[in-house]
This record gives structure tokens, sequence and C-alpha cells, in this order.
């Protein structure tokens, strides 16, 4: 597939002098003192003989410049011999737009006049049109998937679709966050265009519907794209590799997402299986190991993490120590879930973790997120060698009463961080609001012996789970809640300390009081 798909995702080209600078057609074209429409203009000059068209097509107008600017140099690029039709090759050259157009109406259904009763828009290239034409004459879907949520489309126009797009995937009615795809796109290619406009462009992008990270390298991501919408692993997309026609151009992650999902979805022997992967994979707590990681456990040894159980006692920071697990903040065998697998010098099997739980890494203050470590940190002893992302079924967060635990030869916290605005020690902040229930398990372990789970997390955090959620980009809630509940959260901790090191407090008061009546004299005497 051409570079064209990249109006999936109106990804920037690389630009000059930050931004002053747009690319038309292989030629730069300033962005300064011009109006949208003289930009316009003047890329359309430089792309084709026609100064009021692309090269026979015609992009918006209403697209910003750097979007215009993909979709002029996509509408003069070098055409292919041919594009897929609902599965048949369907010859561009000697052909007129509107002869192709016709050509491949005619293979898609029985009545040439329609793409299956739809008409596609005459105005998009050969390659789109093929697309929404295919994707047309395929079965027809009852709903999209609109950044995680399904958006039905049934009884609606394009338009009214679109708009409904719009509205769960953003707060702005008016745009993908910021991003305006074509109004052209049919419906299945406008959801994947919104989802991505809206999608967060530092960790992730939809495959055919599910977010596939996008910390791990290139082609790691790539793979990982193609095996979400091809149900394969490492198989290309449904067949098809979309960098095989960019005339050399390598795809970003972005462009990729979008040309993966595209070739799927047009080819109806994939759209079952993609179809089917978009309702498999759900989001899962923040804070999970997967079942591929290993612990060790006190006179047991090695075992997988699925195993462990509360009341085991487990490797953690220090030499030869050990802590018991009192609960799982998540656990649940049947979640399938996205994980980085990060690959360390000098340990057999990698660490899988949630690109929100915390890890110790040498020389932090405090834990960091997973999705913060970098290739050559230091794990330890052990330098980070290789980090991609993983698909597993199962989701496990064992919390140890140190706060801490040893996973697959790695030092991690047993908690995530759930604050983006609060510059503090996330891990000591988690470490003491579960005072209280450590101080319960201590009175009667009975109690976390016996744990229950409301969709993989303790019935008990239930409430802080959701508070959490509601609150991920809240700025000034999350900062309300760290200043008030800082306070409690420390005297909790205290509390705990009193009851299960009595002597060590005790030893502290004495202390103390010695000092005053030390003082006392001292004053006293002069």
């Amino acid at each position: 597939m051409k570079l064209s798909l990249s109006l999936l995702v109106f990804l920037s080209l690389a630009s000059r002098a930050e931004g002053q600078y747009r690319d038309c057609c292989g030629s730069l074209v300033s962005t300064q003192s011009t109006t949208i429409s003289q930009f316009q203009s003047a890329c359309r000059t430089l792309c084709g003989t026609d100064p009021n068209s692309c090269c026979g097509t015609y992009p918006s107008t209403s697209l910003n410049k750097a979007q215009y600017a993909i979709q002029c140099s996509n509408g003069c690029s070098t055409s292919p011999q041919s594009e897929v039709c609902c599965g048949s090759m369907v010859s561009t050259q000697g052909k007129t737009l509107a002869q192709f157009q016709a050509d491949c109406r005619a293979v898609c259904g029985p009545d040439p006049s329609t793409c299956c009763g739809t008409s596609p828009s005459t105005l998009l290239n050969q390659q789109q049109y093929a697309q929404q034409c295919s994707l047309d004459c395929s079965t027809p879907t009852q709903s999209e998937d609109c950044c995680g949520t399904l958006v039905s489309t049934i009884g609606k126009s394009l338009t009214q679709f679109q708009a409904d797009c719009r509205a769960v995937c953003g707060a702005d009615p008016s745009s993908c966050c910021g991003t305006i795809p074509s109004t052209l796109l049919g419906s299945t290619l406008y959801a994947v265009a919104c989802s991505n406009g809206c999608g967060n462009q530092e960790t992730n992008y939809f495959c055919c519907g599910i977010d596939v990270l996008a910390t791990a390298s290139l082609d790691a991501f790539k793979a990982d794209c193609d095996e979400q919408c091809s149900g394969i692993n490492n198989a290309l997309c449904c067949g098809i590799d979309p960098d095989a026609t960019t005339n050399g151009v390598i795809l970003d992650r972005g462009q990729y997402a979008a040309a993966c999902t595209v070739a799927c979805e047009s080819c109806p022997d994939a759209a079952t299986t993609a179809q089917q992967a978009k309702v498999v994979v759900t989001r899962t707590g923040r804070s999970c190991f997967s079942p591929a990681n290993t612990v060790e456990v006190e006179d047991k040894g090695l075992m997988s993490i699925d195993s462990l159980k509360i009341g085991d006692s487990v490797r953690v920071g220090g030499k030869n120590r050990y802590s018991r697990v009192y609960s799982f903040l998540h656990l649940d065998p049947e979640a399938d879930a996205e994980y980085l697998q990060i690959y360390a010098e000098g340990l057999k099997t990698p660490l899988e973790v949630s690109p929100e739980h915390m890890v110790f890494i040498k020389g932090a203050l405090f834990p960091v997120r997973a999705s913060q470590i970098k290739v050559g940190d230091m794990l330890g002893e052990a330098k980070v060698a290789e980090i991609n992302s993983v698909k597993r079924r199962g989701s496990y967060a064992p919390v140890t009463e140190s706060g801490d635990i040893v996973v697959s030869g790695i030092l991690a916290s047993s908690y995530a961080a759930v604050h983006h605005y609060t510059p503090i020690n996330q891990h000591a902040e988690a470490h003491a609001f579960f005072a209280l229930r450590r101080l319960m398990c201590a009175f009667n372990f009975g109690i976390c012996e016996n744990e229950t789970y409301t969709n993989g997390f303790p019935q008990w955090l239930s409430p802080m789970v959701h508070f959490a959620e509601d609150t991920e980009k809240n700025a000034p809630a999350q900062l309300f809640a760290t200043v008030v509940g800082l306070p409690l959260i420390a005297a909790a901790y205290i509390l705990e300390q009193t009851f299960r090191h009595p002597a060590l407090v005790s030893a502290f008061i004495v202390g103390i009081l010695s000092l005053k009546k030390s003082k006392k004299s001292k004053t006293k005497n002069h």
C-alpha cells in the first residue's frame, strides 16, 4: 500500500526549521505568513501542472497545512499498476479515475452503479476508492470501534456516525482530539483514523481496534501490529506488507497501524479474525505482571507467578530477604493484557510488566514506571538490552508486606504509578496507603487469605481503583487528593509501625524524652 494511508492518522511529515516548511511532492513550501488557502495553492502548483487539483485528486480544503501537504503529495505520487477491489486485482493502467472506479464496482457487486448499494465519493483516488468499495461490499458491521467504545452504525448517515465517533473520542465534537480525518472516509476507516488521532501517541496505536504499545522498536511494533490484525505470530497484515509499495519510504507507527488495519478489514478472509480480536482483548489493571514471570518462594524455590498464593513468602530487595504476600492488587487469570517485555543482560528470561507498574532503576531516587525504562538502563546490576511489547492471558499483581518483589530476577515495586501531576515518591505513598490493610492482616491473616475479587480487583480496593481511573487525567483532583490524603496516609503508616514494631517505637520515644530531659538540665545549669 502507498503512503496515502497516512491520511488515516494525519501525522505530520518531518519538517525543517521547527515546522516552518511542509513537504509538497518533494519540495518545501513555507507555512509562514500564508493563509491555508495560499499554502494549498502553492502546494498544488509544485505537485502538478494543474493548479486547481493535486494531479486529478481534490483533498478537502478544510485540512490544515500539514494534512493537506500529505494528501496532495499522495495524490500526485506514482500510481501502482493495480489495486485490490473485493479480493480481485483491478488494473489502473491507461484508465481515467472514473473508468477504474467503474471497473472496481463491477468486480465487487452485481450492480455496477454502486458498491453493493453504497456510493463512495468519486473524489477518492484509486487506492482509496478500492479500499472503500471493498469495505462497503464486505459483511456490514452494526458498530465500529471508536477509541475503545463501540459506536452503532445502524440507521445513521455517514455524517451522523462520524459525529458520534468524534463525541466518544474527545471533548471537542468538531474534531478527533485536534485531528480532522477526511469526511470522505467510510465508517470503518473513519473510526480507525479518529481512534488513532485521539490515541496516546507516545504509548499506543490502534491495530484492527486493538491498542498496540509503541514503546518498543519500530520493527517490534510492526510485528505486534501484524499479529493483532492477522492473528498469526509475526505474520504480515493478512498477507500484505504495508511498507512494500511506498517507494522506499518507511511508514511510522501510526501510518503502519492504519495501513495494517485497512489491509485486513478490506480482506474478507481476515474480517472475521479482526472482529474476533476486537472483542477478545480487554483493558486490565495498570499494576500487573504476566504469567510468564517467575518468583522465588521461600522453601519452595522458583515458581511461575501465577502459582503464587497469599501467605507465600517471596524474595524481595536486600540480601536473602523474603516477605509475605498478603494481597493481590489484580488477580485475573482470564484477562488478556498488554505488557512490556524487558530483556536484561545476564538474565535468562525477560520481565513482563504493565507500563504503569513501578520498577527500581539503579541511580534513580524513586522507582519509575516501566514505560520510562530505556535500553541501557541498569536494573540492579543487569543492563537493559531490549524492550518489546507482548500480549498475554492472565494478570497478577502480588503485594508483599515490604512493598517490593523480585520478579524474573528484577526488583520491582508492588505498586503502580497512578498520579501524572504530583511529583512525589508514589512507591512510598502507595506503601503507606496500604498500612491499615497490612495491620489488619497482622492481627487476623485469615481476612487476607479469604480475599475476594470483582473483575480481578479485591472488593475492598474497588472504590479506590475506580477513583484512580476517574481522576487519571484530572490534575486538580489528583493534587487535591494528594494534599488531603497524605496526612491521613502518614498517620496510618505511623499507627502500623507502632503496633508492628513496639520495641522500636518505644526506643524512639525514650530517645526523644531523654533528649528533652538533657536540654532541660543544660538550661538549669546555665
